[in-house]
């Protein structure tokens, strides 16, 4: 192990580290000439460290101002013996078109484990100049480095690597490029990103040639294995195949990284790192249209459509930033000498007349700078200026005079101050200048977008709020409270994109409009039934059909209301509408049994009875072709399959318990039940139904207690579960069942529990797209889960004062609907909350509880 103060090389004693790798380490150390050097050690008991030394060797003899020259390389034996170059010599070839790599213990002599490299000791790297300029900012989003001193930089880079591909000659690779045959290529870094960018004196340095890559004459490159780093790699070089614009793919992602200080993309994983570039998908936000232009033609897919050249990437790069030079034809060079000729006569002619020297003319330049919006204030070398309506102020600057301009910063902006040197002006032309937004203006552009349905724009506006503001912007939206009359069971609500039907404990069946706001403020009153509460309600197309608990069965098209079953002595009752064909068919219960009667839908009266079956309190869905599942309880519970033409039923379990709950898909193809645990019981009763076929689904899971609620995906391969809290001291619980790999069983994937203040999880829903789950619970709390989420840590929203009767999901996922029995209706809009939990994540921020009072 390295220690301060060891020389483990001759004459460089090591002082302090600097950083450490995967693979070795680097030292701050003095020299013979007690100069300060870097000193890196590498492993070499791999391939990765036997690869640099390769590299190391090919490069030490390259020289130029951009390049970071290598001092020094050696290789140490155990017992920290240094080998000669004979020893070096001797481990194998260093031809710049060999492909092996010989690895220790395949040559005679001493057997070198670790490589030292010498290079000058730089200043610090880009990315150690990226932090530092976040750091000053304090914490404001104030993106990246100065453009100005950032396209030098870049300007020094292109040099280092245009020189580097053109040793030996030049290679075809980009717009306008010669073709392979004119030469040989020779190096590509193939590892271009901030950290490997030194900064030496002030200017740039490219630096660690650990996984260079070689052309041969025939322009292939001979690559073995993946190299680079891949949040900055080309997508050739995902393939091992790196191409002569290769390096200027990942220095026009550098250049994002500096600029805005972050990665064109979101992705973290390896997978998803490769997608973006593979695919193009890379996210240039923050740039200007100019700048973005120029990174994507220096990204292109294909490496021959990029930019023939490095130094003419950056030169775009320049021209995007400052604007187009002005090309002066020759004969204004010529005028110029000639002016300057007459004005030496001119001086010539003011000493001879008047004793003195004549003053020289300070030349002023016209410069259009372009401000963030129109009446955006300024000061220009202490003047005051305004923007136009063109966002465009003009002024006259002195040739030789720096210009410095300010803005003092309003609800729109910050403030922010522009510093340009005379060398930076030139000779005039348009300057634009970039100001941060406020977190107000962030937060208005991702209103904006997300009325507009730009999701994408929205996110990246409301997670730059956030950063900036978050006990402002990172909240959850507030759900929307609504009183209503309460419904007894879920088995009384139903919900489309276009409207939310309820069916209240006061008999009244109301139908609100579905919109952008939410619901319509008054919902229609469809079914009255007086001095009752209604038990079930059903919807297809244009029919509605409804049941109370007195016994009548009302059903209504429009505004034609029809009763089907007058008032009776009846228990509960279950009502469905049917078949393509319309059939209501109604599930009547009385003395321990329940009678199944079916009507059609085209004006015929009279019933017909399917069946008779025992038990009460009867659950019913129904299918797409006119199947039904229905279960009745008595002292143990049946669960059976209905068909109307002809009519006919089977029993499909005998589960042990009471069945709660029941569920269908839309397209009516599958069903699902479940119910009480009694004790006793194996606890596996829970399952789903193949609609017509009868194919039984179980679960292979124990359910802890209950199951009061549950949903099922669109495609029916999905079970929620909402189970009772008695056996967690409170803690009600959500499981989520898939199918096993046989298909033969439903196994728990998922499951997480709410704590006491939640209690029972008494209404469960999933979304069409299976991105939300939301559990309505004893409390008259709601809780909402994210697919996305980087936990399964609910959000839970403050409840009423009775139990959660229902939870419903718009197929658009777009609206969460909760209705207690205490007449509480919750709305939540979970598109915007959505938005929100990928913004706070895209800013690092955790979201804070909805603020009330925006409800």
């Amino acid at each position: 192990m390295i220690q301060p103060g060891d020389e483990p090389i001759p004459g460089y004693r090591v002082e302090q580290l600097l950083g450490r790798g995967q693979y070795g380490e680097v030292w701050r150390a003095s020299s013979p000439g007690r100069s300060q050097v870097a000193l890196k050690f590498l492993d070499l008991r791999g391939r990765a460290g036997w690869k640099e030394f390769r590299a190391t060797q090919r490069v030490k003899q390259i020289r130029h101002a951009n390049l970071l020259p290598i001092v020094a390389l050696w290789l140490v034996a155990e017992g920290g013996h240094v080998l000669t170059d004979d020893d070096i010599d001797r481990l194998g070839r260093t031809d710049p078109s060999e492909d092996e790599t010989l690895l220790p213990g395949e040559t005679e002599g001493p057997q070198p484990t670790r490589l030292v490299i010498a290079t000058p000791l730089a200043d610090g790297s880009l990315r150690d100049r990226l932090n530092a300029a976040k750091a000053e900012a304090k914490g404001k989003a104030a993106g990246g480095l100065p453009v100005d001193e950032l396209i030098r930089y870049m300007d020094e880079a292109a040099k280092g690597l245009d020189h580097l591909n053109a040793i030996g000659g030049t290679r075809a690779s980009g717009a306008g490029a010669r073709t392979a045959t004119d030469s040989a290529v020779g190096v590509q870094h193939c590892d271009i990103k901030p950290d490997n960018l030194m900064l030496t004196g002030g200017s740039v340095q490219i630096g660690d040639f650990g996984v260079a890559q070689f052309f041969a004459d025939d322009g292939a490159v001979r690559a073995t294995s993946l190299s680079g780093s891949p949040a900055y790699m080309s997508p050739e070089a995902f393939e091992s195949s790196p191409e002569a614009a290769s390096d200027q793919y990942s220095l026009a992602i550098t250049y994002h990284e500096l600029r805005t200080g972050r990665l064109p993309f979101a992705a973290k994983d390896f997978a998803s790192v490769y997608d973006a570039h593979r695919s193009g998908t890379l996210d240039f936000a923050g740039l200007t249209p100019a700048e973005e232009a120029v990174l994507r033609h220096a990204t292109r897919r294909d490496p021959a459509k990029r930019f023939a050249s490095a130094g003419q990437f950056a030169a775009a790069l320049r021209e995007a930033v400052h604007g187009k030079p002005r090309r002066r034809a020759s004969f204004v060079a010529t005028f110029a000498v000639a002016a300057v000729l007459l004005a030496a006569a001119g001086g010539v002619f003011y000493a001879t007349q008047y004793g003195k020297t004549a003053p020289e003319p300070l030349e002023q330049l016209n410069l259009t700078l372009r401000l963030p919006r129109p009446g955006h204030k300024v000061t220009v070398n202490g003047a005051e200026h305004t923007a136009d309506a063109n966002r465009e102020i003009v002024i006259q600057s002195p040739a030789a005079s720096p210009l410095l301009v300010r803005s003092t910063g309003d609800a729109d902006y910050q403030a922010t101050e522009w510093t340009f040197s005379p060398e930076e002006l030139e000779d005039g032309g348009e300057l634009t200048l970039e100001a941060t937004p406020t977190a107000a203006n962030y937060g208005r552009r991702f209103e904006a977008a997300l009325a507009a349905e730009r999701f994408d724009e929205a996110i990246e506006n409301l997670a730059e709020a956030a950063r900036l503001a978050p006990d402002r912007f990172a909240r959850l939206p507030p759900p929307r409270a609504r009183e209503s009359a309460g419904v007894l069971w879920d088995t009384c609500v139903s919900v489309t994109n276009e409207e939310f039907v309820a069916g209240g404990r006061d008999g009244v069946v109301r139908r609100w409009e579905v919109n952008n706001g939410g619901l319509s403020p008054e919902p229609l009153e469809l079914h009255v039934h007086r001095g009752a509460s209604i038990l079930a309600l059903a919807r297809s197309g244009e029919w509605y059909a409804s049941a109370c608990d007195r016994g009548a069965v009302w059903i209504s098209r429009g505004e034609r209301l029809q009763p089907i079953v007058p008032p009776r002595d009846f228990g509960d009752t279950a009502v469905a509408l049917v078949g393509p064909d319309r059939w209501l068919v109604v599930a009547e219960a009385r003395d321990l049994q329940t009678t199944v009667k079916a009507w059609r839908l085209d004006g015929r009266a009279k019933p017909v009875t399917l069946g008779v079956q025992p038990g009460e309190f009867p659950r019913m869905v129904a299918g797409a072709d006119g199947t039904l599942l229905l279960a009745t309880r008595d002292e143990q519970a049946v669960v059976w399959r209905w068909t109307l033409d002809p009519p006919s039923h089977q029993p499909i379990a005998e589960p042990d318990g009471e069945v709660l709950a029941m569920a269908a898909t839309p397209d009516g193809k599958t069903a699902a039940y479940a119910g009480s645990l009694d004790p006793g019981s194996d606890g596996r009763w829970a399952a789903v139904v193949r609609l017509p076929g009868g194919k039984r689904v179980p679960v292979a899971g124990v359910q802890a207690d209950s199951i009061l609620a549950l949903a099922l995906s669109d495609d029916g391969e999905a079970l929620i579960t909402a189970e009772r809290g008695d056996v967690r001291e409170g803690q009600g619980g959500v499981r989520i069942w898939t199918a096993s790999d046989d298909g033969q069983s439903l196994v728990n994937d998922l499951g997480f529990l709410f704590d006491a203040v939640s209690g029972d999880a008494t209404a469960v829903a999933l979304s069409s797209d299976s991105q939300w789950i939301a559990a309505g619970h004893a409390t008259g709390a709601v809780s909402v889960w994210w697919n996305g989420a980087s936990d399964d840590r609910p959000i839970t929203l403050a409840g009423g004062t009775d139990r959660v009767a229902a939870v419903r999901i718009t197929p658009d996922s777009r609206w969460l609907v909760a209705l207690g029995r205490d007449g509480r209706l919750t709305l939540l809009d979970l598109r915007r909350l959505g938005v929100v939990l990928k913004a706070c994540q895209k800013a690092g921020v955790d979201p804070r509880p909805a603020d009330e009072s925006a409800a």
